[in-house]
């Protein structure tokens, strides 16, 4: 792994230090000139530990997962996370008996991404060169309880020298001190260790779960080497090999991916425990929304935590009866319906019908769900259905869009699963009120502007008025809460529906969730209507969707401005390069990146929210169904050729229970089809599907 070391240094992903002046190649960001900055993290994780590192390469925050509680506190949050913390922990060096200070910018510092996952970092001195790498190990797919530094002392000097590595103690006044971590060495600490001029030495040490005795084993039964390149092959497995003409996209793809990845937490019995809102903070409290929109990316690259997820959502969607909030089903219709919705995406995505064989409290529980759903619907409604919250914020309407968006994806999805099952009355039931739902999402939620139609973010109930709804209702103890996030929409105490507050993100997904296609001149309105200053929480100055009386910008807005974007293939691709500005140096977007009436780039780390896995979900889902033209449906992948309007290849993609190369030139589609099965593929032109069957380890040729 020599090369390692020198791999030349991530143009993307990276900073340097220089006697207290910081630099960054990536000087599109905008937040490479917002540093020094105490909120600045470069995380790395693998689900069971996660690490908050400084620039310097300490470590400010390690936490290890627990388990679950319920709590009554916001309307968004019902289940909170146990987890262990250590912070501040800092090895130390000593060159010929004298203690480096080396946690500082006042010599030279480098840091960089190995493959876009691995943190790199380089002090230089006067004599010596310390290199470090730093990674949560995934070893054969199993995520170990550790975090692990590499270091390397290179001598540059022409005498030999003294080094020494002193790990961090774990007690400040006695031994009985209580610590959340352990830490073990394979190699020699708290002793001198002779470095010959000009020579390299490596040591490793580990900081431990202490309740997963099998991270130690681990640690011990096999090198640095293999650790580091199992964890590295992990997540180029998930990815593939994605080649573009601007590399830049791709290695945002990456780290999106690893964003959603680390919102996520696993604890050391191999159980799913929830999230947080991105890789930083560490929080408690675990908002179910952004945990969905995170575990998007499970669904398509990651089978073995996509069913993990569904068990834990089966459990906790619903929000138990409180003393503050009244709870059950339609609490939060769309969190409520989050088991479901991710059970039929996988299904679709997979096409494994045993995990719900085996898992059969997950199917009587969805249609469970779905029973006391449709009890609430009175025979001269509509078929649509009433939700109080989407999360902290109100699902707008006597009917909300988004929600019931949800209701008709919960119902298709899980009457394919009762079909397979042999549940045939109940799935089609099922199937028929989908069509319901959607036919009265358009007629009744749906409004028009002149010779063009939009959804609206609820519609009122009123057909003389649907687009405005009065606030009275929310006028109350508890329920008020809800509107600071309405400031830009409530004009004489009426609330205009005629509008898109950035995180209605499952309006946004109507496209990937095969509810509409990206042709629907009514979802390509609606998305160029949010997009615009037609939208009252638009913010011509910032390009930003606002968020009330918080924050100038929410970052999932982003997300529907470049869906707006992705209907014109010039305007899509150039939207990228506003998401690269909005993109810190680690590759991280920030949930609230403005504050209120901020100028344009003058952008903030950690204001109010931490890191944003939502957004990243989005963007996931968004780049490949459509920017890429890539998706799934019944099991087959789907290529969209009127939405494929850049040349791309994709080797190794593993999408789902598929395994592929897809190279596309503009003009000709080529899929090597590396399973050792049949695969489907649906082929979209001129809005037209041609159905094609490609045997194991055939190649088919199409032209477009």
């Amino acid at each position: 792994m020599k090369s390692i070391w020198n791999q030349p240094l991530n143009p993307n992903f990276n900073l340097e230090i220089n006697n207290g002046i910081y630099t960054s190649l990536n000087q599109e960001s905008f937040y490479a000139k917002k540093f020094p900055d105490s909120n600045f993290t470069i995380d790395v994780g693998n689900q069971k530990c996660l690490a908050n590192l400084d620039e310097f390469g300490t470590v400010k925050e390690l936490t290890f997962y627990q388990n679950n509680y319920r709590t009554e506190e916001k309307p968004g949050v019902w289940v909170n996370k146990n987890f262990v913390q250590t912070k501040n922990l800092i090895p130390k060096f000593l060159i010929n008996g004298k203690m480096l200070n080396w946690n500082n910018a006042k010599h030279k510092i480098q840091w960089d991404l190995i493959e876009d996952v691995i943190p790199r970092y380089q002090h230089t001195f006067s004599q010596i060169r310390i290199r470090m790498l730093i990674f949560a190990p995934i070893y054969k797919n199993e995520r170990i309880s550790e975090l692990i530094y590499v270091v390397q002392f290179e001598n540059l000097s022409s005498n030999d020298l003294n080094i020494q590595l002193q790990l961090p103690t774990l007690y400040k006044n006695k031994y009985s001190d209580q610590a959340n971590v352990d830490i073990f060495s394979n190699s020699p600490t708290n002793k001198n260790i002779l470095l010959k001029a000009q020579q390299t030495k490596i040591f490793t040490f580990g900081y431990f779960n202490p309740d997963d005795i099998n991270a130690y084993k681990i640690y011990q039964n096999n090198s640095w080497i293999q650790l580091l390149k199992s964890t590295i092959n992990f997540f180029q497995q998930m990815w593939g090999n994605l080649e573009l003409s601007d590399d830049q996209v791709t290695r945002m793809f990456h780290r999106a991916i690893i964003q959603a990845f680390n919102a996520q937490s696993i604890n050391n019995k191999d159980e799913f425990v929830g999230g947080n809102w991105g890789s930083f903070p560490v929080t408690k409290r675990i908002w179910n929304k952004d945990l969905y929109y995170s575990s998007l990316v499970n669904i398509l690259f990651d089978a073995s935590i996509a069913k993990k997820s569904i068990i834990w959502f089966t459990k906790y969607s619903v929000k138990q009866p409180g003393s503050k909030f009244k709870g059950g089903v339609l609490h939060s219709l769309s969190n409520t319906l989050t088991p479901i919705l991710l059970a039929g995406m996988y299904f679709n995505y997979s096409g494994d019908l045993s995990f719900f064989k085996s898992n059969s409290e997950i199917i009587q529980n969805a249609v469970n769900i779905i029973e006391e759903i449709i009890k609430t619907r009175k025979n001269d409604e509509p078929y649509l259905f009433k939700s109080i919250w989407l999360s902290d914020a109100y699902s707008l309407g006597k009917y909300h869009v988004g929600s019931n968006i949800c209701m008709w994806l919960a119902l298709k999805g899980l009457s394919q699963i009762l079909c397979s099952l042999g549940w045939n009355k109940k799935s089609l039931e099922y199937s028929k009120l989908a069509e319901n739902v959607q036919k009265d999402l358009f007629k009744y939620a749906t409004i028009n502007k002149g010779t063009k139609s939009q959804f609206l973010e609820g519609y009122s109930g009123n057909p003389h008025d649907p687009s405005h709804l009065c606030d009275k209702k929310y006028k109350k103890d508890i329920l008020d809460q809800g509107l600071i996030f309405l400031t830009d929409v409530i004009e004489n105490d009426q609330i205009n529906l005629m509008m898109h507050d950035g995180e209605e993100s499952d309006t946004t997904l109507m496209s990937f969730y095969h509810f509409t296609n990206n042709e629907d001149p009514t979802y390509q309105q609606t998305m160029d209507f949010a997009a615009s200053n037609k939208n009252p929480t638009y913010s011509s100055q910032l390009q930003a969707i606002k968020w009330g009386d918080e924050s100038g910008a929410t970052f999932p807005g982003f997300m529907t401005i470049w869906a707006s974007k992705l209907n014109n293939p010039i305007d899509g691709k150039e939207y990228l390069e506003e998401l690269k500005k909005l993109l810190d140096i680690d590759g991280s977007w920030w949930w609230w990146p403005y504050k209120k009436h901020a100028s344009y780039g003058d952008v903030v780390r950690n204001f109010g929210c931490g890191k944003c896995g939502w957004a990243s979900g989005l963007f996931v889902v968004l780049f490949i169904s459509r920017y890429l033209g890539i998706s799934k449906i019944d099991n087959a992948v789907q290529l969209d050729l009127d939405s494929m309007n850049i040349s791309y290849c994709w080797e190794k993609l593993r999408l789902g229970s598929s395994y592929l190369n897809i190279n596309f030139n503009g003009q000709t589609l080529v899929i090597n089809n590396l399973n050792n099965k049949k695969l489907k593929i649906v082929i979209i032109k001129n809005n037209v599907k041609q159905h094609i069957v490609i045997e194991s380890k055939k190649i088919f040729k199409y032209k477009k």
